[in-house]
């Protein structure tokens, strides 16, 4: 064998304890918070809104903050779901998207979906806490 493997071979690992779980755990979670796809809600990168609705959030700080807010909701209700019913709220996120898209780039439509989804989320999340 070269010598590099082995090196490489004789490589012990640590067992992990107590201490040394926490970070795993911490990076677990925080994987979940930012990276999975249900987690996500309806908040998108300004940098590839392409559609008249999804522009206007980006430029309208009141539609941002809506739309934070919604996304917020939606991590909370999402991570309290009996398994199996994330794929609902997901459909009905699309639904709501697509509602949404059909409001243009009128400001107090695109308002008004978001606050009634917000709504709806609320009260479901209120069933789960």
């Amino acid at each position: 064998m070269p010598p590099v493997v082995e090196r490489t071979a004789k490589v012990e690992r640590a067992p992990l304890n107590k201490t040394g779980l926490f970070p795993v755990a911490a990076l677990a979670v925080l994987i979940v918070l930012t990276g999975a796809k249900n987690l996500d809600a309806q908040s998108f990168n300004c940098r590839y809104a392409h559609h008249r609705d999804e522009k206007l959030i980006c430029k309208d700080p009141g539609l941002a903050i809506l739309d934070e807010e919604l996304a917020s909701v939606y991590r909370r209700l999402i991570l309290r779901l009996p398994r199996g019913e994330g794929e609902r709220l997901d459909r009905d996120e699309e639904a709501f998207v697509v509602a949404r898209r059909y409001c243009g780039e009128q400001r107090a439509c695109i308002e008004q979906k978001y606050r009634d989804r917000i709504r709806e989320l609320q009260q479901a999340l209120g069933n789960y806490e």
